[in-house]
Parts: structure tokens; C-alpha cells; sequence
């Protein structure tokens, strides 16, 4: 009885697809509407090298070398499926449901988290969940004088954004240089350009990807360590971060002397507004030297 169940259901499925296809195949129009609803949220062209009909695991387009360019941002990605709302069903206005991103990549100038020069676009109401993929920042002035690189890079990105009223909520998974792994979760402002997130840091590698801090005055040196905590801000002038955790270790320079310091627990306070640069250290366990220590360091 099971068996002939399943058959009935698959014959009605089969049916109502063989009787929906004219819609579903009015290829041109719906990829004139789709790339025009693109581009008039992105604010610049989009352009596709490729796009047909896919009927599994549901209906859906299936695009190709999809590209868009403008002064702030790059973005490629080799594979998108794009599943409209069911309203075409019905001879409804086709519109977006959700995206899913296959090895995107992406480049974003620093000049895009300045709020004078920031560019002004509406963020559309869509899911959009991401497979593979890699995101490239341009690290602001204050920024490259700490990193060893002039671009953040974050690669492996999986998970899911869902946007609506111009706020994104995000939910990731991301490799890089300085931590093996990091899940992400939170909201991004679009208006604002601010956001409030928590962060899990694993396996953290800070000599990757950091030259000094402080002047020089702390050195990262070959270690790991791990941290979780909240991190709100707006673009990357104005951050702050509550972690704790363990701590990989650092190098302190003096005159005549360097000492080695090996952190255990720690519980910290990083604040950065513009120019200022202030860690407030809770608490923090030091195996090598054996200690517990707190206090404030600063810089302008």
C-alpha cells in the first residue's frame, strides 16, 4: 500500500510539472527580470555568462560565471542557483526566494566601511546560503601597520544570511590565516554599517597574520590558542570585543631584553576607535611566567 502511495504521489508530481513547464520555461523573461532585479539592488550591472532551467532537487535556475564590479566591490561566482517565490505558479511577478552561492568570491575595498564614502544600496529580502567560498578585505591604514598582509583573507565560508529591512543575519563557518576555524553569528546593519556578533575562534595561529602590536612592544611567536565572545563595531574604525579564552603566546620587547610570555585563561577587552587602540586586561593566567595579571594597555 506504501509502494502504491508513493507511485500516486510521484505521477501527481510529474503531472503538475509537465503542466507547469510553459512558465517555468519562459527562459528569456525571467532571466531579463532576474538580472534586472540584481543589478538595481546591487546599484552597478550584473552580468551572466550562462543561465537554463534546472528541475532537481526543485525548480529552480541554474547560473553561470556570474559577475559584478563596481568601485567598493568584486564579486565572481562560478555556480548560483537561483529559486524564485512560487507566485510564478500562479502568473505572478517572478521574484527572488533564495540564492545559493557555489565557491563565490568576493573583494571588498576598504573605502566601503567609511560612512561618507560608502556606497548606498538597499539590501534585497532573500536567503542567500553559501557553499565554499572566499572573502578578500582590504585592511584599513591603521590596520596594515599591525598585519603581515594588506588583505584579510576568509576562506571556506559555509552557511546562511538572511536579509530583510536592510539587516543581515548571519550564521558562518570560516577559515583563516589566524584561526583554523571560526563560527559567526549575528546581524550586520546596512544603514549603519554596524554590527553585533559572536565569534567562537579555534585553533588560533596569531603569528599567520599579525606583525606586532603596540608599538612592537607585543610580538606574536609560534602558538594556538582559543577564544569566544561578543564583537560589535561599525565598519573596521569603531570595534570592540569581549573574549575570553586561552591565549596563544607573545614576545615582549624591552631596551635590553625580550621575555617570553605564555598566557593561560584569559578575559579581555580589545576597543578600537580610530585612531585609539586600548586592550583591558580582566584577567590573565601566565604559565610562563607563572603569574595572574591585569591592567590597561593604550595607544594613539
Amino acid at each position: 500500500m506504501k509502494k502504491i502511495s508513493r507511485y500516486i504521489f510521484l505521477i501527481g508530481v510529474l503531472v503538475l510539472f509537465i503542466g507547469l513547464s510553459p512558465r517555468f520555461l519562459a527562459l528569456d523573461k525571467a532571466q531579463k527580470t532576474i538580472t534586472e532585479q540584481l543589478s538595481k539592488k546591487l546599484g552597478s550591472p550584473v552580468t551572466v555568462q550562462n543561465m537554463h532551467w534546472a528541475w532537481l532537487p526543485l525548480p529552480h535556475l541554474s547560473l553561470t560565471d556570474t559577475k559584478f564590479k563596481n568601485e567598493y566591490s568584486v564579486f565572481s561566482v562560478p555556480e548560483m542557483r537561483i529559486y524564485p517565490n512560487w507566485g510564478i505558479i500562479f502568473n505572478q511577478e517572478v521574484t527572488l526566494g533564495s540564492i545559493h552561492l557555489k565557491s563565490p568570491e568576493i573583494f571588498i575595498d576598504k573605502s566601503v566601511f567609511q560612512p561618507e564614502k560608502s556606497p548606498k544600496f538597499t539590501i534585497p529580502e532573500i536567503s542567500v546560503y553559501i557553499n565554499n567560498g572566499i572573502l578578500k578585505i582590504e585592511a584599513s591604514e591603521n590596520l596594515k601597520e599591525i598585519l603581515l598582509e594588506d588583505t584579510l583573507i576568509f576562506s571556506n565560508i559555509d552557511g546562511l544570511l538572511k536579509m530583510e529591512h536592510q539587516n543581515a543575519e548571519l550564521n558562518l563557518h570560516v577559515t583563516s590565516p589566524f584561526s583554523r576555524s571560526i563560527n559567526l553569528q549575528g546581524d550586520f546593519n546596512n544603514n549603519t554599517k554596524s554590527y553585533n556578533l559572536f565569534m567562537d575562534f579555534q585553533d588560533i595561529k596569531l603569528h599567520k597574520s599579525i606583525n606586532s602590536l603596540f608599538n612592537e612592544i607585543l610580538v606574536p611567536v609560534k602558538s594556538t590558542g582559543r577564544l569566544a565572545g561578543n564583537i560589535t563595531g561599525t565598519g573596521l574604525q569603531e570595534i570592540e570585543a569581549n573574549l575570553h579564552g586561552t591565549v596563544p603566546s607573545f614576545r615582549v620587547k624591552q631596551k635590553d631584553r625580550e621575555i617570553l610570555l605564555t598566557p593561560g585563561f584569559a578575559d579581555f577587552t580589545f576597543l578600537k576607535s580610530g585612531p585609539l587602540t586600548r586592550l583591558t586586561v580582566k584577567d590573565l593566567e601566565m604559565k610562563e611566567p607563572r603569574f595572574n595579571l591585569s591592567g590597561l594597555i593604550a595607544r594613539k
